[in-house]
């Protein structure tokens, strides 16, 4: 067992994006899928029964060992970290996919874009939950779930998740 690296701080953004836009389905004890951004993959998220070990096919879990997206989205969805429901609907629909690329996946770059497009009052309530969130986050400390593997990346989706959105 492993323990999962702290992500960059545009995951939690991702996340808050993801729970804002009823992306995060969980589906029982244990199990949950959440959509991608751009509405065209699925990862799959797999959680221990107490709460401490979590693995996804996304790729910051997957290839790089740090705590990816769609298992924030689904820390927040459980209630473990405060999702915040303005700030999360702000960024509800915000396309981190294509943000990403277009930016070369310079993170900061597409934080200050996404931000700039906003008002004070909006920014601040977004910064203030991301940083809730990313304290909560820090403080969980989890680990790589091992019982249960992932092979390949994440499904495409094929309509599984019509209707989520």
């Amino acid at each position: 067992m492993k323990r999962l690296s702290d992500p960059p701080l545009i995951k939690v953004y991702e996340a808050l994006s993801a729970v804002g836009s009823g992306r995060v389905k969980i589906l029982g004890e244990g199990r949950a899928k959440v959509l991608s951004s751009s509405r065209d993959k699925i990862y799959d998220v797999y959680w221990s029964d107490d709460l401490r070990e979590f693995n996804s096919n996304d790729n910051g879990t997957y290839w790089r060992g740090y705590v990816g997206y769609p298992i924030i989205a689904v820390l927040m969805s459980l209630n473990l970290i405060d999702s915040a429901d303005v700030a999360s609907k702000i960024l509800a629909d915000v396309a981190w996919k294509h943000l990403n690329d277009e930016n070369h996946n310079d993170y900061q770059k597409v934080i200050d874009a996404v931000l700039a497009g906003m008002s004070h009052a909006q920014r601040h309530s977004v910064q203030e939950a991301v940083r809730r969130a990313q304290e909560q986050l820090y403080a969980l400390k989890l680990w790589t779930l091992t019982d249960r593997s992932f092979k390949g990346a994440a499904a495409k989706n094929d309509g599984e998740m019509s209707g989520w959105t």
